[in-house]
């Protein structure tokens, strides 16, 4: 992406404290290169995968996600988010609490269709790994 962005700051959000799945990073953007991953290999919390190993057939760790797969419902199909926006990141550690407004979570996020908007993560979330995307939820 690097190559088609002239500043890699647009790749780091200002609230980013890190990742306390890996304790030792303080700051996603310094050590990830980006404040804002996709869902990588695998589908979970109801999110189909975005990106994976090249050349890998569909599955586990499987292929990307087409462009004619995203152009089905754009609105409402998650591209990236902060970091923290997964259930197996915390509501309650303060390293994940990148934007939380009145106690209620939320992820900056973008959609298949280039819209970014702060979103409120329900906190059944963390009960979601094993959500398979559909198409119809409130995101896929």
């Amino acid at each position: 992406m690097n190559i088609y962005v002239k500043n890699p700051a647009v790749f780091q959000c200002p609230s980013d404290k890190g990742d306390a799945y890996y304790p030792t990073v303080f700051n996603c953007f310094q050590d990830y290169g980006n404040s804002y991953p996709v869902q990588w290999g695998i589908d979970s919390w109801g999110v189909q995968h975005v990106d994976g190993v090249l050349g890998a057939p569909p599955g586990l760790e499987g292929a990307s996600i087409s462009s004619k797969t995203v152009a089905l419902k754009p609105a409402t199909n998650v591209i990236h988010g902060d970091w923290p926006w997964q259930g197996n990141r915390s509501d309650t550690t303060p390293q994940d609490l990148w934007h939380d407004f009145s106690g209620r979570r939320g992820q900056n996020m973008l959609f298949g269709d280039a819209q970014a908007l702060y979103y409120h993560i329900p906190a059944t979330i963390d009960f979601w790994g094993g959500l398979a995307p559909d198409i119809n939820f409130t995101w896929w």
